[in-house]
Parts: structure tokens; C-alpha cells; sequence
């Protein structure tokens, strides 16, 4: 992998059919990309975060020698055959950089539920992330360390996600036990059990929140992060997208769970760190 080149001090873009991204990879010595293209059919939902049909990945990946080189040409990013040089560098990264973050983002808007998943590596001073709603098209981006935090806000922000106000706390810690029946009370219209559930656990007063939990929920994000140069555990953080905003999503001292009002930049901030140590950039 080439060290030299240097992250653009603005985020580079590409917009890449999944075919021109499969020829993309291939160019840049065959690098693994961070979605399986050789998953089960009922696996590809999940797998690209999306909603890619198992024909269309197939499709994809039988077209990627016939029509890939010349998506990428009509792109810009082939020169005498060959990848453009800090594309390739990205892919790279990606597929081998010391630090690896996937993103999980869906919300409900009104026509239906919109998921998102984006990777970010970092390594060699870059940068890289790879971005798709949907499966068929992605974003290949590459940037400076130094505007990792607003470039995982862009990813983490969904434009008008605040739609109101919500009766739940901006803190509040639960038994994890009775969040999790409590919610699931609501769903199923039974809100008449939750004073007793509550009372089961040693709390009250809680039936106004667990409900406002449920109804308000639009959306949730899970961020996985893991160190491919160490054998560690990967690091989950998970939040809950209610109609004010974002709550983080914890385990709290004993069996019980913390929700607080955070914002993307409160975790573009706490990462900020670890990306910049896996890029090769003191901080």
C-alpha cells in the first residue's frame, strides 16, 4: 500500500454502481470490499444494509469485467487501464486499514423506513468510507483525518429527524429487564400492565417514559468499531432516535440500562482519537 500520497484537505467523492466499484477493487490489486458479494439470498438484506435484490449482486458481479472498466473510465478515475491513484489508496485502506468503523443508521420517514450503512478506515493518513442506502450505489470517499468529525456527522445527520418534542428525559436510567418488557408492552397495546411491571422491578412512575420510548422511536443507529491490528473485542454503541432527537443507548451499574440525550458530533468527537492513531496521525 503507497504511503505517499497525501488526503485531499477537502473530502474527494465518487458515486460507483456496485459494478463499477466490484471493477474498482479489482484494479486496486484485488482488495476485499467490506460487503459480501457471496452471501445466501435471504443474507443480502442484511449483509448490504439495504434492500439489493440477490439478482442484482449477481448481476453486478458478472458485469463488473464487461462494464466496470468503462463506468470508471466515463468517470474519470482509469488512466492507460489503470485505477486512479488515491481511489485505489481508499480501497486499500478499507480493506486493510488498522481501524475499521461500520455505521447502521435507519429511520422512519414517510415513505418507509430509509437505511443507511456506511464503512470508515483509517490508515496512511486517509481516511477512507464507503456509504450505501439501498445496496446499488455507493459513495467512495476519501479525507484528512482532520475533518473526520464532520464527515462522520454527514453520515450520522438525517435532515429534519427532530419532528417534535418528547415526554421521555433527556436521562434516564431503567432496569434493562423492565425496558425491555415495558416496550414491548406498548407495542402490543397493553400499556395497562406497565405501573405493575414497574412495580415488579422496584420503580414507578415510569409508564409516561417506557411509552414515550416506543411511540417516539424513529430511527436507530449502531456503530461497531474494531481494531484489525490488535485481538481485541469490537466496541457497539447503539442510539435511539426519538421525535427531540438522539438518545445513547447503555448498560448502567448492574442489570440496568442508561438512555441520554447525545448528539452524532458527541461520537464523531469520542472516536476522533482512535482515528487519528490509526491513520498515523499524532493527536
Amino acid at each position: 500500500m503507497s504511503a505517499g500520497l497525501r488526503a485531499p484537505g477537502l473530502p474527494r467523492r465518487v458515486l460507483l454502481p456496485l459494478a463499477e466499484l466490484i471493477a474498482a477493487a479489482r484494479l486496486a490489486g484485488d482488495v476485499p470490499l467490506p460487503l459480501r458479494l457471496d452471501a445466501a439470498p435471504a443474507q443480502l438484506d442484511e449483509r448490504l444494509g439495504g434492500v439489493a435484490a440477490y439478482d442484482d449482486v449477481r448481476r453486478a458481479v458478472t458485469r463488473a469485467d464487461d462494464e466496470g472498466p468503462a463506468g470508471l473510465a466515463a468517470l474519470g478515475l482509469l488512466d492507460d487501464g489503470r485505477l486512479d491513484s488515491e481511489a485505489a489508496l481508499a480501497l486499500r485502506v478499507l480493506a486493510g486499514g488498522a481501524l475499521l468503523i461500520q455505521l447502521d443508521l435507519s429511520a422512519v420517514r414517510r415513505g418507509g423506513v430509509v437505511p443507511l450503512r456506511s464503512w470508515f478506515a483509517a490508515g496512511h493518513g486517509v481516511v477512507a468510507q464507503l456509504s450505501t442506502s439501498g445496496g446499488r450505489d455507493y459513495e467512495l470517499a476519501w479525507f484528512a483525518p482532520a475533518v473526520w468529525v464532520s464527515q462522520f456527522v454527514r453520515a450520522a445527520c438525517l435532515p429534519g429527524v427532530a419532528t417534535g418534542q418528547s415526554v421521555a428525559p433527556a436521562s434516564v436510567s431503567l432496569p434493562s429487564e423492565l425496558l425491555v418488557a415495558g416496550c414491548a408492552a406498548v407495542r402490543e397495546g397493553r400499556t395497562d400492565v406497565l405501573d405493575s411491571l414497574a412495580a415488579d422491578h422496584g420503580t414507578a412512575g415510569v409508564a409516561e417514559v417506557l411509552t414515550a420510548l416506543e411511540t417516539t422511536c424513529r430511527g436507530r443507529l449502531r456503530v461497531l468499531m474494531r481494531r484489525r491490528d490488535v485481538d481485541h473485542k469490537p466496541a457497539i454503541t447503539t442510539w435511539l432516535l426519538l421525535d427531540d432527537g438522539w438518545r445513547e443507548l447503555r448498560p448502567g451499574p448492574g442489570a440496568t440500562a442508561q438512555l441520554r440525550r447525545r448528539a452524532p458530533r458527541d461520537l464523531a468527537l469520542w472516536l476522533a482519537p482512535s482515528v487519528a492513531r490509526a491513520a498515523g496521525v499524532a493527536r
